[in-house]
C-alpha cells in the first residue's frame, strides 16, 4: 500500500496516496513495525508538504523522527531530517532549512553517503541563494557540483567494470 501511495503522490494525486499511506500506517501498527510506522509516517508529511498542509505535515515528520531515533534507523533518520529541510526551504523558512540540511548533511558524511550529501548542498545552496547570501550559495553550489561529477564518475566506473566482467566472461565460454 505504501508504494501505491508513493506512486500517486509521484502522479500528483496527493489526497489518493494519503489514503493508501493511511492503510499502510494502520498496518504497520497492528504489526508493531516500527520502522514502517516511521516511513509511513514520513511519506504521509510528504503527502501533506505537497498539498501545503503545514500543521499536518509537521506532526507526521516528528512522529517520524521520534520512530527513526528509537529504532535507530539512521538511514531512515537522514532521509527523514532531509525532507525537513526540503519541506523548510518550500514555505520560504530557510533559518530551519539550513538548520536541518545541515544535521542531515553531517549525518550523510558520517555514512558517507553521497547520494544524501549531493542532495543537502542543493537544498543549501536554494537556500542561501534565496536569501541572497551569494558567498555560502556558491560554497555549496560548488560542493553539490564536486559531488555531482564525483557520483557520475563512480557510476561509469561501476559501468565499465561491469562490462569488462561480461566480455571476459564471454571470451571464457
Amino acid at each position: 500500500l505504501g508504494n501505491i501511495g508513493g506512486i500517486c503522490t509521484t502522479q500528483r494525486k496527493y489526497l489518493e496516496g494519503l489514503k493508501y499511506e493511511n492503510e499502510c500506517l494502520s498496518i504497520m501498527k497492528k504489526l508493531k513495525d516500527q520502522t514502517g510506522m516511521a516511513v509511513s509516517h514520513l511519506n504521509i508529511a510528504t503527502g501533506y508538504q505537497m498539498l501545503s498542509n503545514i500543521d499536518s505535515a509537521e506532526v507526521h515528520y516528528q512522529k517520524s523522527f521520534k520512530l527513526f531515533i528509537e529504532t535507530n534507523h539512521i538511514s531512515g533518520l537522514i532521509a527523514a531530517y532531509g525532507s525537513y529541510a526540503e519541506f523548510f526551504l518550500k514555505f520560504k523558512n530557510y533559518k530551519n532549512s539550513i538548520k536541518y540540511a545541515r544535521l542531515t548533511m553531517q549525518m550523510a558524511v558520517s555514512l558517507n553517503d553521497l547520494v544524501m550529501e549531493k542532495q543537502v548542498q542543493h537544498i543549501l545552496f536554494k537556500a542561501y541563494d534565496s536569501m541572497n547570501d551569494s558567498r555560502n550559495a556558491l560554497k555549496h553550489f560548488k560542493r553539490w557540483s564536486e559531488l555531482q561529477d564525483t557520483i557520475m564518475k563512480m557510476a561509469s566506473r561501476k559501468e565499465i567494470t561491469a562490462k569488462e566482467y561480461a566480455f571476459r566472461y564471454q571470451q571464457k565460454t
